[in-house]
């Protein structure tokens, strides 16, 4: 016996280490089986064992991993797994160290999903130094989503809301089904050269199937290539594509998209400040670097100072009676471009009509009344007066204004 050739414990298990790192096929391997054991001390990592009719396998989740996970399994919970087997040396077993786990019932695209988002992250699709700021006031917005669902419905009122003088133009695509993916990447390439300030990709809430659209590859790379800034409004919050990753900005809604872009009265009122501000700052340090100019002149004890500075005095006033006079000049066209807006804007608001006598007719939705064939015989609406509102049953409805006999 040559014992002169035994390996340690540790060496023996070192080697049982690498040989299973090593192998390709147990490395980001998935594995589907039952959960059982599962514990969740206060370390914050996850252990638990995975097992079928004929083995188990013992799992670890570190914590860095469950971060951005939703809920977690319990036992009896049927799962995918997706890890590295390796050796944990001290008491030589191997195990799972886990990085992703789903319901068994997620299917073939969910897997997809996860997938495609892996891959995404690797090629740098959706990090954040890529991300571009949303315009301040955005004068023209384009809207990619479908014409006849109610995402573009929602966008149009919140926008005019908000902000009546902005402009809205639709690019109609599919958002759902096969052609789906190409008409919405074509929208977003074809806006990227038009010009807008933002687009907003986006539609209704739906299931995975219906929104896989806004998963596919060729819609992904598009808002990423993309120069103009994209927002991402895909679905109810609780909804979230590859398209939000991708995005600049992600909205819970196609509504809250308009409210992150639109700004409203108070926001125009911001900018008017931080434009004085910035105008007195340029002038302040006009002044300073005037001033330093005469500090040598009296350090130096020139003869004929006071016949210069009595110059350069005189310089300086009309340097400064220049930038006041710009600077006044500046505000007082700022506030009439800004007065002009304001107007504008008061004008539109249909609610000002109302004590000039007129009235707005709503379902009880919410949703506005434009033609007597948005309602039915029986109806009830809510019609709004300049002081109070009314409840009302129709029992007839007419095309033109005139009584028909």
């Amino acid at each position: 016996m040559e014992t002169s050739k035994a390996i340690s414990v540790k060496g023996i298990t070192k080697l049982i280490k690498n040989s299973l790192e090593n192998n390709l096929l147990l490395q980001s391997v998935w594995i589907e089986g039952e959960v059982s054991n599962f514990r969740a001390p206060f370390s914050g990592h996850w252990y638990f064992t995975m097992k079928d009719s004929d083995a188990i396998l013992r799992c670890v989740m570190f914590k860095s991993r469950i971060r951005s996970l939703q809920g977690m399994p319990v036992d009896g919970d049927k799962i995918l797994i997706r890890g590295n087997i390796a050796v944990y040396e001290k008491d030589g077993q191997y195990q799972c160290y886990v990085e992703r786990w789903l319901p068994t019932g997620a299917g073939e695209l969910s897997l997809a999903y996860e997938k495609l988002k892996e891959r995404f992250i690797k090629e740098g699709l959706f990090d954040e130094e890529s991300k571009k700021e949303l315009p301040f006031f955005p004068k023209r917005i384009g809207v990619i989503t479908s014409e006849t669902g109610a995402a573009i419905q929602d966008m149009v009122r919140v926008s005019t809301r908000r902000n009546p003088t902005i402009s809205l133009t639709l690019f109609p695509v599919r958002v759902q089904g096969e052609l789906a993916a190409g008409e919405i990447a074509e929208g977003i390439a074809v806006m990227d050269k038009l010009g807008f300030d933002a687009i907003v990709v986006g539609r209704g809430g739906g299931s995975l199937e219906e929104l896989w659209a806004f998963n596919e590859e060729v819609v992904v790379r598009a808002i990423h290539q993309a120069k103009t800034p994209v927002i991402s409004a895909v679905g109810h919050e609780s909804d979230v594509t590859l398209s939000d990753f991708a995005a600049d900005v992600r909205a819970a809604t196609p509504s809250q998209a308009m409210e992150l872009l639109v700004p409203e009265k108070a926001g125009i009122e911001r900018y008017i400040q931080r434009e004085k501000r910035r105008l007195t700052e340029q002038m302040n340090r006009r002044i300073h670097f005037l001033r330093a100019k005469l500090s040598p002149l009296q350090k130096d004890g020139y003869r004929s100072w006071e016949i210069y500075l009595g110059n350069q005095r005189r310089e300086v006033e009309r340097h400064l009676e220049r930038i006041r006079r710009r600077s006044l000049e500046y505000i007082k066209e700022k506030k009439s471009e800004w007065s002009h807006l304001y107007l504008a804007l008061a004008t539109l608001d249909p609610y000002r009509s109302l004590a000039r006598g007129y009235s707005i007719a709503e379902k009880l939705d919410g949703n506005m009344v434009t033609s007597y064939q948005d309602v039915e015989i029986n109806e009830r609406l809510r019609i709004k007066l300049a002081t109070g509102r009314l409840l009302v049953e129709v029992k007839e409805r007419t095309e033109n204004d005139e009584e028909k006999d």
